[in-house]
């Protein structure tokens, strides 16, 4: 993330793509982040493509994103990200019940949560992400679990 973008998730509401191929799931986490933080711009997709070609316009601070999809992985999303933005990429969050993933798979995430991840623990998470951009440590790797979420710790 650049510091343009880090200075713009820290002070001004932050843009959030949400990205998985369960509309209801989306839905659910859209309107939890909204009533969390009004100020933050929500935005959903069912398909990882139109997720890529959207961020081109709509910049995103963040990108949270399902593993298994049909047609791409988070995985491929994020590493097309990571090439077409390159240092200027959003943070990419990975929310996923895969428990195979590769190590260079998860190398491609800021973070990586473990379903289910009810949407005020992925709140709780954007807000440390959000207080770490402040604070000029943003873009540090995390790893974490809903358990972690309970506690407030990483």
């Amino acid at each position: 993330m650049t510091k343009a973008t880090r200075d713009s998730f820290a002070t001004a509401g932050p843009r959030v793509f949400l990205v998985d191929d369960e509309r209801r799931i989306l839905d659910a986490t859209r309107l939890a982040l909204e009533a969390f933080a009004a100020s933050w711009s929500v935005d959903t997709f069912v398909d990882p493509h139109e997720a890529f070609l959207a961020s081109f316009g709509a910049r995103p601070d963040v990108v949270v994103t399902d593993y298994r999809m049909p047609g791409c992985t988070g995985a491929e999303l994020a590493r097309a990200l990571r090439t077409a933005h390159r240092a200027d990429c959003p943070a990419l969050l990975l929310v996923t019940g895969e428990t195979n993933l590769r190590r260079h798979e998860r190398a491609l995430f800021d973070s990586v949560y473990e379903k289910p991840l009810a949407p005020r623990h992925l709140a709780f998470h954007l807000r440390s992400l959000r207080a770490s951009a402040r604070s000029g440590t943003m873009g540090a790797t995390t790893r974490a679990t809903e358990d972690s979420a309970d506690t407030g710790t990483e």
